[in-house]
């Protein structure tokens, strides 16, 4: 996660986060020869930025407890927790093909080979449409050990409310029927400011500037190229979903979709 003055910003994976890092370290980091000259004659105070790097609590995998940098809302330090909370949020198919592309999926197994190769011989050979399947069969959230337990939501929904929920393992290791049909989870939602990734410079820069960053630092935001796309450019969603994964995905994380329409 990302820490500054004004506001954290949670890393949310595969949603252009590795983006919006790259701007907003250059925006605290690369300084004009006046303000470092401001700086050091102690006129000017220096503005904080810190990319935190916490332990990955996410997974069972070999990448357990690895220092990284998505941590979640429940790990945000204590004297940080009154600052406003930004994310990026992305359209749910657009993150399965996002996540298969980027094949993270292959090299780090979070079952044994055995288990998985039962229904899904050829893994980590998998189609496109055997991958979403696989995702959702094996939700990896659900063999966590403080979850341990066949989670009733999918597994990108499962990965939101690990994210942005406060008690989020909790919140997961009971959340049933009731809980999703009466909407108890709105109360659970930490309030997060979320940026659209397919309008991502537009909203990250109107964001900057609600927060009091000034026009003339952020207006390159505007025009800022995109880094580690692993979707391809010339296929869009029709070329990965057929209609009956589609109606899959839309019942597995209708949750997530709610949740995504929700306005700031």
């Amino acid at each position: 996660m990302i820490i500054t003055d004004k506001f954290v910003m949670i890393n949310f994976p595969k949603t252009g986060t590795a983006f919006t890092r790259k701007i907003l370290m250059d925006l605290h980091k690369n300084h004009s020869t006046r303000d470092k000259i401001l700086f050091k004659l102690g006129l000017k105070k220096q503005e904080h930025f810190q990319n935190l790097l916490l332990p990955n609590i996410r997974t069972i995998s070999e990448r357990k407890d690895f220092m990284n940098e998505h941590g979640i809302c429940d790990q945000i330090p204590e004297d940080h927790k009154s600052k406003p909370i930004a994310s990026i949020k992305r359209d749910v198919f657009a993150r399965y093909i996002s996540i298969y592309n980027y094949e993270h999926w292959k090299k780090w197994p979070f079952l044994d080979l055995e288990i998985v190769r039962e229904k899904f011989p050829k893994y980590p050979e998998l189609g496109f449409e055997e991958f979403v399947r696989f995702l959702i069969e094996f939700n990896p959230l659900s063999y966590l050990p403080q979850i341990n337990r066949k989670i009733p939501v999918g597994p990108l929904t499962s990965q939101y409310i690990l994210f942005y929920f406060k008690n989020s393992f909790q919140v997961l290791k009971k959340m049933d029927a009731e809980y999703l049909s009466e909407k108890k989870y709105l109360a659970d939602r930490y309030k997060v400011h979320f940026l659209d990734q397919a309008n991502l410079n537009k909203d990250l820069y109107d964001f900057l500037l609600q927060m009091g960053y000034e026009k003339n630092r952020i207006a390159y935001i505007l025009d800022a190229p995109k880094t580690n796309n692993s979707t391809p450019k010339d296929k869009g969603v029709d070329d990965y979903f057929s209609d009956e994964l589609k109606a899959l995905v839309l019942k597995e994380e209708s949750l997530l979709f709610e949740l995504n329409a929700i306005e700031n």
